[in-house]
């Protein structure tokens, strides 16, 4: 089965949303995280988008122009949400909405690229 975390793209927008982070449940890489650390995450997101930038798999050197690819929505579900294909999102989950240039977008909807993930550096504290 193909990975994808799109919730919906909504064509009039060039937007396309994602799930970002799911509260409680294994993500990719085998990690599970809280409804109340996405919190602090999304919330640390917002504070420094202006110092984010969209990049094709981590790759270095691989950021994709302003023009082309920009966050434009960020928000935590209140509460569950079915999808078309009925599934639920659970409450608490995290939401990024990106807006693509036309080019890009279709590249997305065609499932050139298929999902989104947060690269996060952290550091621990005492």
């Amino acid at each position: 089965m193909e990975f994808s975390n799109i919730y919906k793209a909504v064509e009039t927008h060039r937007t396309v949303t994602y799930v970002a982070l799911v509260p409680d449940v294994k993500d990719y890489n085998g990690d599970i995280i809280t409804k109340d650390e996405i919190i602090k995450t999304a919330h640390e997101f917002v504070i420094n988008l202006v110092k984010k930038n969209i990049n094709v798999d981590h790759k270095k050197n691989s950021d994709v122009k302003q023009s082309d690819a920009v966050v434009v929505e960020s928000f935590i579900l209140p509460s569950d949400v079915k999808t078309p294909n009925d599934k639920t999102i659970p409450a608490g989950s995290w939401l990024v909405a990106i807006k693509f240039s036309e080019a890009l977008r279709k590249d997305v909807i065609a499932g050139k690229y298929v999902g989104i993930s947060i690269e996060w550096k952290g550091r621990a504290t005492k």
